[in-house]
């Protein structure tokens, strides 16, 4: 039994030794990483990054990879890509208002200079729509060195682009409006806050263009009124 796990050992120690890469498998990323503001009319810089096993190098890989965005929210301005890969237009993607942007390399011949992670392409949008979205890699394939598809995970990208709504009367900014803001309000009425902050501009419940006792009585009331349903 002793000779029998050894030799298992040793079988297995020698598969290790002829085929390392396959301690690095899965270890390929694909990652959309945005920089700047996501506000509507205001450009966004979306990067797509590539990082390889510790150790390897990008020379000779190939890449084939498309890139989905919705057109409906968001309109592309322009892209670069590094010098040994090429960019272009891969059409819309049927039945939706998405559309690719295509990125490959001719040949293997990726031997420039590559960090890890590397900067595969970089695309500045404008957002045209309050509405989240996501850009996403919609298909994608790395040939490594040895001609094999290397196994590449992928991190899609979602961008919040749709405001944040307050609810009305929300005085303490916790998300509600509730007994809470109607105490808020009845402290900053009687004086009793020792930081009153930006209260008085959203306490106005009754939009007269001044806060009293009529806006603690608005407020109390839509507490106490009756929900629908």
């Amino acid at each position: 039994m002793k000779k029998a796990i050894c030799a298992l050992c040793s079988l297995l120690l020698c598969v290790l030794c002829i085929c390392p890469s396959l301690a690095a498998q899965g270890e390929y990323t694909l990652t959309l990483q945005m920089s700047g503001s996501a506000a509507v009319g205001e450009p966004l810089t979306v990067s797509l990054l590539l990082s390889v096993p510790e150790g390897e190098t990008l020379e000779h890989y190939a890449v084939a990879t498309q890139i989905s965005y919705d057109t409906a929210v968001l309109r592309l301005e322009s892209t670069a890509a590094h010098e040994d890969l090429t960019v272009t237009d891969g059409g819309a993607v049927r039945g939706s208002t998405r559309r690719l942007v295509k990125l490959s390399n001719s040949s293997l011949g990726m031997e420039g200079t590559w960090d890890n992670p590397a900067v595969l392409l970089t695309m500045t949008f404008v957002p045209l729509a309050a509405q989240d979205t996501e850009i996403t890699v919609y298909r994608h394939g790395l040939g490594n060195a040895a001609g094999g598809d290397a196994e590449v995970t992928v991190h899609d990208l979602t961008i919040c682009l749709a405001p944040v709504v307050t609810p009305e009367f929300d005085l303490n900014n916790d998300g509600t409006t509730d007994i809470f803001d109607l105490q808020l309000l009845y402290d900053y009425l009687s004086g009793g806050l020792t930081d009153e902050g930006d209260i008085h501009d959203r306490a106005d419940c009754n939009g007269d263009g001044s806060v009293d006792i009529l806006d603690y009585q608005q407020l109390y009331q839509l507490l106490t009124a009756p929900q629908e349903g």
